[in-house]
């Protein structure tokens, strides 16, 4: 969480109308706007959900600080594709092909013989900003 110094007060709603302008000031968040849920509670911004890249996460936390009447910015459920890749990557058997959209993890290629799926998913449905896990291996 970010604490903020701004000293100007302002309704809740017209902070969270403030907040969500700036999904517009910057392109690449067109698609991700739909993804991101955004609470404000006494000037405390929380923004929750999945954009795509680390550099629309790190605008995003800037801009939506720099809004005035913002006391502080909550992120811990907002995720980004490219940190999800890198975790879940540990996990992936040889021969599997990951692609992250959102949260949703997709595994295509060939599963290695002795790879229990069931277990590969449990696995990975326990990392924090997975939504889910989508199996698309070949026979």
């Amino acid at each position: 969480m970010a604490e903020l110094a701004h000293t100007t007060t302002h309704p809740d709603v017209d902070l969270l109308t403030d907040v969500t302008d700036v999904f517009y000031e910057y392109p690449p968040l067109q698609h991700d706007r739909s993804r991101i849920t955004v609470n404000v509670t006494d000037g405390v911004v929380t923004l929750s959900g999945h954009v795509k890249t680390s550099g629309t996460h790190e605008f995003l936390l800037r801009a939506v600080a720099q809004v005035a009447g913002v006391r502080a910015v909550h992120s811990e459920t907002l995720y980004h594709d490219d940190a999800l890749r890198i975790q879940v990557a540990q996990y992936i058997p040889y021969g599997v092909f990951l692609t992250v959209a959102y949260g949703a993890l997709i595994l295509n290629g060939k599963l290695p013989a002795g790879v229990n799926v069931v277990d590969l998913v449990a696995q990975l449905e326990k990392i924090a900003g997975v939504r889910q896990v989508i199996l698309n291996f070949k026979p």
